[in-house]
């Protein structure tokens, strides 16, 4: 079975800053950025790069961050399949920030957070009035 090509992506959103959870409870916390960028090559379909600023007194651990990351994307990857279906848009997710803590870090808020960082790029797209 052959997939109908990807839908387009319109529009640079650079930016887009998410918190998922609160410091104050007992449910994790996660805060992540990203950028929302139209493939230049359709074909390339969605992509989702790790491009970490580096920051000085930044928390480190390259496990937990990889784990982290992995979470993100399946968010973004999760709501972008709930708004487009099973052909996702012709999109490059940067991530260029994530919060990483040893007891605060779960998947469940990374995961809110990807899903998050999404919906607020797919609110961000201007809408331009139908031609017809």
């Amino acid at each position: 079975m052959t997939l109908p090509p990807a839908p387009a992506w319109s529009a640079v959103i650079r930016g887009i800053h998410v918190t998922a959870g609160t410091h104050a409870n007992c449910s994790g916390f996660a805060r992540a950025v990203a950028d929302f960028e139209p493939q230049t090559d359709a074909a390339k379909g969605f992509t989702f790069v790790v491009a970490l600023e580096e920051r000085p007194g930044r928390y480190r651990d390259d496990e937990l961050e990889a784990w982290c990351c992995e979470h993100i994307e399946r968010g973004v990857r999760a709501e972008l399949a709930e708004h487009f279906g099973a052909v996702l848009p012709a999109v490059r997710v940067s991530l260029r920030r994530v919060l990483l803590h040893p007891v605060d870090s779960n998947e469940r808020r990374n995961h809110e957070a990807g899903r998050m960082l999404a919906q607020q790029a797919l609110q961000a797209i201007p809408i331009s009035p139908d031609p017809g």
